[in-house]
């Protein structure tokens, strides 16, 4: 009789817990309808800007998510989501986590594991924990799991992300205070955001109270997430700021507001400001400057040249007048502050006479120059004229203004 009774009591043990845990095993989610969107490209181009350093997932596991929903266990459409959001989640540094609720095991007496975590973000260790979720089984202890999230989320660093995936059916209203705990321990680091499996209404309501705990949550229902906008939409919410996009109306990688030389070509270097590079610093930028490393103090022409402006010469003269002298002095100085620099001084015309003539005339206005500079105490050897007649013209040589801009001497510096 006494071996009857405990048969039977252990057949009513086994019968009352098998039937508590509903068994559902999940079959492996698969992304053949799922197209990730890729967010990289917006990451790096600085419209998406991180704000979560950490996030864990709790999962629910529990026998409620055996049920069936839209034609698949409420388990296996939640494994589902949480893939997907691992599949849209960009390349970022971020420190993850995976906990379940519900029973691993028929015998065990655990009802909440952390299955990855904490440690530094992978897919696929991501998937691993996920892989570890086969049955929906047990009761639905979710206020267990997010007390332990507080041993698993104190250690870390910045601000942190909890995400619930669960259907929020037959819990209560311990998780609620349970989050309320967690919040209260974290502070503003917190946001917790919720995901409901399923249409139940009571676990909807607190699904939707636990999200508003942290203050800066959300509650959506998964079937939203089931969608490669949808679920990239979301994890945009959670993890990253948005900058709103900006245009940069030139193309030269400085955004408009920002850009203090709009309209630069294409193909121009530019600086931090949109400006295009001046290297030597003369006011011409380099992409329109013929003459690169003009020294500081230079004068220079449109074209970044080296010139003695207000040096100007007669027609058919060579001779520099005594209210130039000033003007050949500032060229000492120059020369002074620089004293390995050599220039080659280079005599201009305008295009009346024939071109013989104008030679001549270009290499005398040259070599005028550069006797004033020698007997102010430059070294002949730092020193060459050359003359190129009329052959180089700085302006035009159709109008008297610019016929005498044409007549003129440049310096080229050589290092």
């Amino acid at each position: 009789m006494r071996r009857f009774l405990r048969g039977f009591l252990f057949l009513l043990a086994v019968t009352v817990l098998l039937g508590g845990c509903a068994i559902q095993q999940a079959q492996r989610p698969t992304s053949e309808a799922f197209t990730p969107v890729d967010l990289d490209a917006k990451v790096k181009a600085g419209r998406l800007v991180k704000k979560v350093d950490n996030f864990l997932v709790i999962f629910d596991a529990s026998s409620s998510m055996g049920e069936q929903y839209k034609g698949e266990s409420k388990l296996n459409r939640g494994l589902r989501i949480a893939q997907y959001l691992n599949q849209t989640i960009p390349d970022v540094d971020l420190v993850a986590g995976l906990r379940m609720f519900g029973r691993r095991a028929v015998f065990s007496l655990e009802t909440t594991s952390l299955l990855y975590g904490m440690t530094a973000y992978t897919k696929s260790g991501f998937t691993d924990g996920l892989n570890l979720i086969r049955y929906a089984r047990g009761y639905s202890p979710m206020e267990l799991a997010i007390t332990a999230a507080v041993q698993d989320l104190s250690p870390t660093k910045g601000k942190i992300a909890l995400i619930v995936i669960s259907d929020g059916k037959d819990m209560g209203s311990a998780p609620l205070l349970a989050a309320k705990h967690l919040a209260a321990g974290l502070g503003d680091r917190l946001c917790i955001y919720t995901i409901q499996v399923g249409d139940n209404e009571d676990g909807k309501i607190l699904l939707q109270k636990i999200a508003k705990v942290s203050g800066c949550g959300e509650s959506v229902n998964g079937d939203e997430l089931l969608s490669g906008k949808g679920m990239a939409g979301f994890v945009e919410k959670v993890f990253f700021r948005q900058v709103a996009s900006r245009m940069d109306s030139d193309g030269d990688g400085v955004f408009d507001e920002a850009d203090q030389c709009p309209d630069t070509p294409k193909g121009v270097q530019v600086d931090a400001n949109g400006c295009p590079i001046d290297s030597d610093g003369d006011g011409v930028p380099d992409y329109l400057d013929r003459c690169p490393d003009t020294p500081k103090g230079a004068k220079v022409n449109a074209r970044g040249c080296w010139i003695l402006k207000g040096l100007s010469f007669d027609t058919a003269k060579w001779n520099i007048k005594a209210s130039q002298y000033p003007i050949l002095d500032d060229v000492v100085r120059i020369l002074d502050r620089n004293p390995s620099m050599k220039i080659e001084i280079q005599g201009h015309t305008d295009n009346r006479g024939t071109a013989g003539y104008n030679q001549k005339l270009s290499e005398k206005r040259a070599q005028a120059v550069m006797e004033y500079l020698m007997k102010k105490g430059i070294s002949r050897d730092r020193l060459s004229a050359v003359g190129y007649g009329f052959s180089m013209p700085a302006a035009t040589n159709t109008t008297a203004e610019g016929r005498a801009m044409n007549r003129r001497v440049e310096l080229k510096p050589e290092y």
